[in-house]
Parts: structure tokens; sequence; C-alpha cells
């Protein structure tokens, strides 16, 4: 068993008063947008020691649902989930923290 940090990603479903949004583009607007928080705080953390890559296929998904999968694999290309036995989904790409 190895102890790590690493960035951890729950999956939300967004509603409104009348219906659900889906097929909009808004999941993927702000899937990005959290991306790009993530890539702009892990590098001002680090600037010295190179700059930090963060995409979909670096980040560790707890308990993702069949949708979420769905995204990723319809806008990102992950398509081979590796679930592991603490609940999690990683997908080819994820490395641990050195």
């Amino acid at each position: 068993m190895i102890n790590t940090h690493t960035l951890i990603l729950t999956h939300t479903l967004f509603l409104t008063h009348t219906h659900t949004h889906t097929n909009t583009g808004y999941g993927k607007q702000m899937f990005e947008a959290f991306l790009d928080m993530l890539h702009q705080q892990a590098n001002e953390k680090r600037p010295k020691s190179g700059v930090v890559q963060i995409d979909p296929g670096t980040l560790a998904y707890d308990r993702p649902s069949p949708k979420l999968l769905s995204f990723l694999a319809k806008h990102y290309g992950l398509t081979h989930p590796d679930l592991q036995p603490n609940r999690f989904t990683i997908f080819e790409g994820f490395q641990l923290p050195k």
C-alpha cells in the first residue's frame, strides 16, 4: 500500500428548478475551468521544478457514475477505466506524485 496526496474529482450533477442541464456544453466548460484552476495552482506552488501538466488522465475519480465515464470518453478519449479496490478510478497516464 502506498499513501499519497493526489487530485480527486467527485461527480456532481447540477439541477435547475425546471430541468437537468445535459448536452448544453456547460459540463465541459466547467470541467475545463476546473482543470485550468488546478493547473494554475499546481504551477504557482512549484515554479522552480518545471511546469506541472494537469489533464483528465492524471486525476483520480471518486466513484464515477456511468455518465461521468461517458463524458470522459467522449471529450478526452479516456476509455479504459482502471477501477481500484478503494472505489477510485484512474486511467492510463495516472502517476503517483514523486
